[in-house]
């Protein structure tokens, strides 16, 4: 759970509307948020406050700071275009609190993420379970099937039994990505599946 009820920092990106975007979220939040800049908040252990962060790792140094850190991959190519992320980050600094991830590569992608955190604001409230909510043309439009997910558990799992090779282990961390920028389970499901025979494997 994030607990947006209490400190909130609302962290914009350095480009013009930024600060009117991040203005929108601290109304939607209500008086905890303030607005602070990414140079604010560059050597924050996370422990002050809970974070909102929009834009990508171009224009957000907390963001270019979380994504060298492979908690976010938000950039010009994804998710491009008008295209937006609205994700939870759990606990990226150790400190017990999490990171709410707004992601665009563009102004008008933004302004959408910002649509759909307020939104979400509206039905859950100020305490929203974990969010993994992707709008983007980078990614399939439709989840894997039941019948695709077995197949391609059956077919990886096969391929790494009998060779172990970096092919098949290639694809598993393949579903594994696209479960993170989709939010699809059943990409998910594959993974890990795929994972835990490995595991067995090498214990074996």
């Amino acid at each position: 759970e994030t607990d947006l009820s209490g400190e909130v920092w609302v962290v914009p990106p350095d480009e013009e509307g930024g600060k009117s975007l991040a203005d929108r979220v601290v109304g939607a939040l209500g008086s905890g948020a303030t607005v602070r800049t990414a140079a604010d908040v560059a050597g924050t252990d996370g422990s002050e406050a809970e974070i909102v962060a929009l834009g990508n790792v171009h224009n957000n140094d907390l963001m270019r700071r979380l994504g060298m850190e492979f908690y976010l991959w938000t950039d010009h190519y994804f998710p491009g275009g008008d295209g937006y992320e609205v994700r939870t980050i759990h606990n990226p600094f150790g400190s017990g609190r999490n990171v709410v991830h707004l992601g665009a590569s563009t102004p008008d992608g933004a302004a959408r993420a910002v649509d759909a955190f307020v939104d979400i604001l509206d039905e859950d409230g100020p305490r929203p379970g974990r969010i993994n909510h992707v709008v983007s043309d980078r990614i399939p439009k439709e989840p894997p099937s039941g019948n695709q997910v077995r197949e391609n558990i059956s077919r990886i799992t096969e391929s790494i039994a009998l060779s172990g090779g970096q092919g098949p282990l290639r694809q598993m961390v393949q579903n594994g990505l696209m479960y993170y920028l989709t939010g699809h389970n059943g990409y998910g499901e594959m993974f890990r599946e795929e994972f835990l025979f490995f595991i067995d494997l090498v214990e074996e």
